[in-house]
This record gives structure tokens, C-alpha cells and sequence, in this order.
């Protein structure tokens, strides 16, 4: 006997990347899979995906994402078009509110015009491959021993019962 309800973490390392995924599971008639913290890099979802209904045929699953570069400061790259936008607004602004000082690049880089370089889905596949099956074993280990907890409440109470009815 199996638990619907578990949860699994996993953890590795490749091409100097950490990934991390958490697996939550409940108890859901049908599978539903949901997946966060790759909304940018939307062929590892699909992946993830693929990966979590092949492991599970019902519950609904969550799956949270997280990566980061090990050990290096994070690559950023100038998003011009967001520069370009947020200097017209604050020139904009400095007219309205009749404001002396100029808008600078302190002011661009502390309003997001610089944004984190997102790896390339191939490079962080792996790390993410691993920790997912990492999760998914620890959510099944969880849900075979809750199960098993189950299992020996049932037949307590089966027990019970049997008791009262011999009365």
C-alpha cells in the first residue's frame, strides 16, 4: 500500500551550476503535473514534465526549481531596449517633478536594466536530470513508507472492529 502524499528533494552540480528540485505530491484522482522556477527556459519544463508522468500515473505533483552558478559571480548583460525605456521615463519624470539632478547608470542598473544571463537549457539539463530523479526517488521512498504507516492503522483497526462484532 502506497501514500498519495510525499515529498522528495534533490541536489547536483554540473557545468558550474546547483540545481536543486523539491517534489510535492497529494492525493488527486487524476495526474496533474505543475512546474515553477523555469518559466524562462521553457524546454526544461517540457522536460520535467515528460520525466514526472512517466514516474507517476495519478496525484497532483508540484515541482520548484532553483538554480544557480556555483562559486561565480552571476553573468549580467545590458538589456538596451529596457535602458532605453526606463531613461525616457525617468527623464520624463525628472521634467515632471522638476527634479535638478540627471538620470545616470546607477539609476538604470538599480531599476533592472541589466538582467541575469540565462544558461542554456542543454548545459543545465543534466544538474536538473539528476535532482529531479533524486526527488522523485525521495517522494516514492515517502510514500511507500507512509503506506506502510497506513497500511498498519488499517489493520489496527480492522482489528478492532473484528473484536466488536465477535462481542
Amino acid at each position: 500500500m502506497r501514500s498519495m502524499t510525499g515529498f522528495g528533494r534533490g541536489r547536483a552540480r554540473a557545468e558550474g551550476f546547483l540545481v536543486q528540485a523539491d517534489l510535492r505530491t497529494v492525493n488527486h484522482r487524476f495526474l496533474e503535473v505543475r512546474v515553477r522556477g523555469l518559466s524562462e527556459l521553457p524546454g526544461l519544463v517540457h522536460r520535467c514534465e515528460e520525466r514526472l508522468r512517466e514516474a507517476f500515473t495519478r496525484g497532483a505533483l508540484e515541482l520548484a526549481v532553483r538554480w544557480e552558478l556555483c562559486g561565480e559571480v552571476r553573468p549580467r548583460q545590458l538589456n538596451l531596449e529596457a535602458a532605453r525605456r526606463l531613461m525616457a521615463d525617468l527623464s520624463r519624470l525628472r521634467k515632471e517633478l522638476a527634479i535638478e539632478e540627471d538620470p545616470g547608470l546607477s539609476h538604470l542598473i538599480s531599476l533592472g536594466a541589466f538582467q541575469e544571463i540565462l544558461p542554456e537549457e542543454e548545459v543545465l539539463w543534466p544538474a536538473l536530470s539528476e535532482a529531479l530523479d533524486q526527488a522523485i526517488a525521495g517522494v516514492m521512498a515517502a510514500r511507500e513508507a507512509e503506506g506502510e504507516r497506513l497500511a498498519q492503522v488499517l489493520a489496527r483497526e480492522a482489528g478492532v472492529l473484528e473484536e466488536l462484532l465477535d462481542q
